[in-house]
């Protein structure tokens, strides 16, 4: 629980990236998209708001995304065995 926590609150859902990004390195910068949902809430300023710049960072977030997601299917087959029932 307290890293989804700390994830919600690294999203950037009430501010916007360029006003934090400016004032991390590089690395910093790198480590803030590896979190998912700091892509779709920059996508979706980027859609709502013609001022926005897309940067090309939100990429790390679409590769973050597409590897959990993939092993959240490898795992659910996985363990999908144990679950149903034998007749």
């Amino acid at each position: 629980p307290y890293v989804f926590q700390m994830l919600f609150f690294l999203s950037p859902v009430a501010y916007p990236f360029g006003l934090v990004g400016q004032y991390l390195p590089e690395w910093g910068q790198v480590l803030l998209y590896l979190n998912p949902m700091a892509g779709c809430m920059d996508l979706f300023r980027y859609l709502l708001f013609d001022g926005f710049q897309f940067h090309p960072r939100i990429f790390w977030s679409v590769g973050t995304a597409l590897i959990l997601l993939m092993t959240g299917i490898r795992r659910f087959a996985k363990e999908e065995r144990n679950w149903t029932e034998s007749l």
